[in-house]
């Protein structure tokens, strides 16, 4: 979850330093209420996008790190079993 924001947070960032850059310095820009609200959709849209993704990634990891092996060694247990029990000489008493 921390990974999750933090992304967000650093693109923000790595966004808007360009913009702040080309400030003069001591005048605040002017922004109309439009203007801001389509900003923050924007910015909302944008969260809501790396949130997808960063979901996506987490079920990309856990399937390829978690699941996969579980699933492969559980498939190689009852294998093994099976050709353990498909012996008929296995339970010779001779």
């Amino acid at each position: 979850m921390f990974v999750r924001y933090a992304f967000a947070t650093a693109l923000l960032v790595v966004l808007a330093l360009p913009l702040v850059a080309e400030l003069p310095v001591g005048e605040a820009p002017q922004y109309t209420p439009q203007e801001i609200q389509q900003a923050l959709a924007e910015l909302n849209l944008a969260i809501q996008y790396l949130n997808e993704v960063g979901q996506r990634t987490e079920v990309m990891i856990g399937d390829r790190f978690i699941v996969t092996p579980i699933q492969e060694s559980l498939d190689a247990s009852f294998e093994v079993m099976s050709r353990v029990n498909a012996d008929p000489l296995q339970d010779d008493p001779i």
